[in-house]
This record gives C-alpha cells, sequence and structure tokens, in this order.
C-alpha cells in the first residue's frame, strides 16, 4: 500500500480562518475524495455557528451555487444545506424557513422555471428535503405553506414524492460523530493517526479507505433509486400563484 498522506492530514486545519463560505464550498467541491469532502463540509458548518452573521453569509452563498446551471454545484449546494440544518441549530432553520431559499427549491422543480431542465435526481433531492423538513422543522410555518402549494400544485405528496410516481429517496446525511460509527474504531483510528509509526499511519489510511469504500457503494445505491423519480410525465400547473406569493 502506498500511504496518501493528503487522506491522512487534519482536514479542518485546511481551511484557514481567512476562508470564507464560498472558498470553502469549492474548496468541498474541488476534492476528488470523499473523506475530504465531508471534512470540508463539516468545516463550513463550524464556520457557519461560529460566524454572528453565519446563517445569513450561508445563505447567500447556497443560493448563488443553486442558481447555477452546473448539477454538480447544485448538489452539494443542497448537501451543505441539509448537512447545516442538523448541526448548526434555530438561527440556520430560520434562514431556511425564508422565502428567499424556498423560492430557488421550488423553481428547481417547477416546469415554469427549471422544472424541465433538472435531472430526476436534483428534483428528488429537493422533493426529499421538502418532506424533511416538513417533518423536523414544524415551528417554520413557511416550509409548510410551501409544502402544501406544492402538493396543490401536484408536484409532491404526503411522502415526499412526485404523485403517481415512484418513491422518493432521502438520502441521509452521516452524523458528524459517526463517520465512523463504532467508538472503538474511532478510539483505534485516533490513536494511529497520532502515531508516528509509519505502519500504524499505513493502517490508518487502510481504515479510512475501507469506510469510505463502503459509504460511496451505498450512496450509488441510494443515487440510482434516485433516478427512477420523475418517470411518470409530469402535467403539472405553472407555479405563478405559488411562486407570486412568495416573492422576496
Amino acid at each position: 500500500y502506498i500511504l496518501q498522506k493528503k487522506n491522512l492530514q487534519l482536514f479542518s486545519s485546511m481551511v484557514t480562518k481567512d476562508d470564507g463560505f464560498e472558498s470553502i464550498f469549492n474548496k468541498a467541491k474541488n476534492t476528488t475524495n470523499r473523506f475530504q469532502d465531508w471534512e470540508f463540509v463539516m468545516s463550513f458548518c463550524d464556520r457557519v455557528s461560529e460566524e454572528p452573521e453565519g446563517p445569513p453569509g450561508a445563505i447567500k452563498v447556497l443560493i448563488d451555487k443553486l442558481k447555477t446551471d452546473d448539477e454538480e454545484t447544485q448538489l452539494l449546494a443542497l448537501a451543505v444545506i441539509e448537512a447545516c440544518v442538523k448541526n448548526c441549530g434555530a438561527k440556520f432553520h430560520n434562514e431556511v424557513g425564508k422565502f428567499k431559499l424556498l423560492n430557488e427549491l421550488i423553481k428547481i422543480i417547477s416546469p415554469k422555471y427549471s422544472g424541465d431542465k433538472s435531472s430526476d435526481l436534483l428534483k428528488g433531492k429537493v422533493r426529499g428535503l421538502f418532506f424533511q423538513w416538513r417533518r423536523g422543522l414544524p415551528k417554520q410555518g413557511k416550509i409548510l405553506d410551501a409544502y402544501e402549494m406544492l402538493k396543490k400544485e401536484g408536484l409532491i405528496d404526503d411522502d415526499g414524492n412526485l404523485p403517481d410516481g415512484p418513491p422518493s429517496t432521502v438520502v441521509e446525511e452521516t452524523p458528524r460523530d459517526s463517520i465512523i460509527k463504532d467508538e472503538r474504531e474511532i478510539e483505534t483510528l485516533e490513536k494511529l493517526l497520532k502515531s508516528k509509526n509509519p505502519q500504524d499511519l499505513v493502517r490508518a489510511n487502510e481504515m479510512i479507505q475501507d469506510r469510505y469504500t463502503r459509504e460511496n457503494t451505498k450512496l450509488e445505491k441510494l443515487q440510482h433509486r434516485s433516478r427512477e423519480l420523475d418517470l411518470v410525465d409530469n402535467n403539472a400547473k405553472l407555479l405563478e400563484e405559488l411562486l407570486g406569493h412568495f416573492s422576496i
């Protein structure tokens, strides 16, 4: 085995105090290693919690990413939003529950805007987030209103699916403290990473690669199911009334 030193770095140290949300996001997007990618996402969450104006500042950057035509960027933005919802508390929840972000999410699945161009995977992910938030953020009334309006327009049902379509897949992000779920494995990995013995570092590298190979396999299966979304023709009405109501 060849020891890949970059996989053994403390990835949080790769984000400096001068890195803003845009910079951290770009580092997450440009990495080819999922372990590293997840650490950058967690660094983004940390910055949201640390900055006094973190939640609105982060949402502004993420909305800009959702507006791009690059699906990889859009999917990463959705993953970061989901991670922040799970890790950054009520202040971030309040920003998620505002029309500014909800409008952009609606546009991704609306045939009036980007819905006809958005992939099944992207639209399925947006529906999955709305479904999660309807259950998990009941205090955010605008999310509940948006969900009901989407149902009225035939773009989602009570289970987060496209009406009469196949079940949607909600991809759960790995919790921060459960990237390697077994506590003994975490302790072992920490000891190996602190060791000065090259063989210990090799073993740690093998553990990291094995874990993320398994995570990638699971993710690929979930994404395959997500691509089955929207097979039924979408005859949904235009969302002029909805987006007019949700004007900024």
